[in-house]
């Protein structure tokens, strides 16, 4: 057999993700084919790449070392693709995002690529995915989670912009504020804010707490504005879900309507996540747009973590579970 471009692919992939079940999804392919075809390369190179067991997979030596080599090739053939793509005066991109227009980065974009403007939509998953998937939009900002999974076509490439746990929002005055850390299980006999009904959001929050809480949430408060649920968190009347990064809002309350609103972002002691994405039609999205798109939302992310302090820390902290970002924050 000889190695190519696909092959690398499949190792860069599982490489990233160090999960069978996620890096097949992300490259169109069963499970089974992926876990073929990494067999297959290792038999190729004489080494393993990965150690596998039934909880974990982790790159060997070796693999670490074919890490930046099969990068270095997979990057030159991105730039052999984007350099034979057929110059254009204008090109308009079709971008659709979870919950609001990241403006600043899409400038970004478009002023380092003179000519490509965005047309953007607001759109969740997995409507999002679908519809890159059918070539309705070029690229997506979206997330996935195992409650949540991402599903696309072979042809759509996927990045990781970071992981984020799920915390949750306290009132100040909360019978559980100031712990270090909470069970999911704690909260059962509280009253819940969401999303509205029928959002991906609103069915994560049902389904995270029944699956691992052990309880379906009284939901009685649901809004899609930020600013409601401060409201609910100020007036000790419901608690929920919450990004770790929601501690920044505490510093914009200041002088705001809401001064003097108090609440907590607390970390969980269940392991809940989602991963947030980038997903480009490379029919359509040249890489080095993607990549440019991606560096611009890390960033921003980046900069979202080091205004939450106790967010911020546990990154650092754990710097293995945050490769795409904690390389930003170390840098300052």
């Amino acid at each position: 057999m000889d190695l190519e471009v696909r092959h690398l692919r499949c190792f860069l992939v599982l490489a990233e993700e160090l999960n069978f079940t996620r890096a097949a999804v992300r490259l169109g392919i069963p499970q089974p084919a992926l876990s073929t075809q990494i067999r297959r390369i290792e038999r190729h190179l004489g080494t393993p790449l990965f150690e596998r067991t039934t909880r974990t997979v982790v790159l060997t030596a070796a693999g670490r070392r074919m890490l930046p080599l099969a990068r270095s090739v997979d990057q030159a053939m991105h730039n052999l693709e984007d350099g034979m793509r057929q110059p254009a005066e204008v090109q308009r991109l079709r971008f659709g995002t979870d919950d609001h227009p990241l403006t600043a980065q899409v400038d970004a974009v478009e002023a380092a690529f003179p000519g490509l403007t965005f047309e953007i939509s607001t759109i969740d998953p997995p409507a999002c995915f679908e519809a890159i998937s059918n070539g309705a939009l070029d690229l997506v900002f979206g997330y996935e989670s195992p409650l949540l999974p991402m599903t696309v076509a072979g042809d759509v490439r996927v990045a990781t912009v970071t992981d984020l746990p799920w915390w949750v929002a306290l009132p100040a005055n909360h019978r559980l504020a100031g712990a270090e850390r909470i069970s999911l299980r704690e909260l059962a006999g509280d009253t819940w804010f969401a999303r509205p009904v029928g959002t991906p959001l609103h069915h994560l929050t049902v389904a995270q707490c029944q699956r691992y809480g052990g309880f379906t949430p009284d939901i009685r408060y649901t809004t899609l504005r930020t600013e409601v649920m401060l409201e609910l968190l100020q007036q000790n009347r419901a608690v929920g879900f919450a990004s770790p990064t929601a501690e920044r809002y505490g510093a914009r309350l200041k002088g705001a309507r809401l001064k003097g609103a108090q609440f907590e972002v607390v970390p969980l002691a269940e392991d809940i996540s989602r991963r947030l994405l980038l997903a480009w039609r490379p029919a359509t999205v040249s890489m080095a747009v993607a990549a440019t798109m991606n560096r611009q939302l890390q960033h921003m992310y980046a900069e979202h973590i080091r205004d939450s302090p106790r967010f911020c820390k546990e990154v650092l902290a754990a710097p293995e579970r945050y490769p795409q970002i904690t390389p930003l924050l170390a840098a300052g």
